[in-house]
């Protein structure tokens, strides 16, 4: 019994990796395209999105392996990426 891989999440990786991991899943001429999640958790990923956002969009009309389904913004590991390591929640 095989198990398939449905979906694969990016966490703060370049975007030289994730084309590199893109390169490799290619050359297994996959039959299904598998769901890519990306999660953003530091300052520096916040300030890519907009070229990660464009470059998946890019890569998968391309055909690549993959398609961008969904952001995940870990607010708690931004938070101490910025300096933040201590806050509050007020309710």
């Amino acid at each position: 019994m095989s198990t398939l891989v449905s979906s694969v999440f990016f966490c703060d990786v370049s975007l030289q990796f994730a084309e590199q991991v893109v390169n490799c899943l290619e050359e297994k001429k996959l039959k299904k395209k598998f769901n890519l999640i990306i999660f953003i958790e530091s300052a520096i990923g916040m300030l890519s999105l907009p070229d990660i956002c464009r470059r998946a969009s890019e890569i998968s009309e391309m055909g690549a392996p993959f398609s961008l389904e969904g952001i995940v913004f870990g607010s708690d590991d931004y938070l101490a990426n910025i300096g933040n390591a201590e806050f509050e929640i007020y309710c």
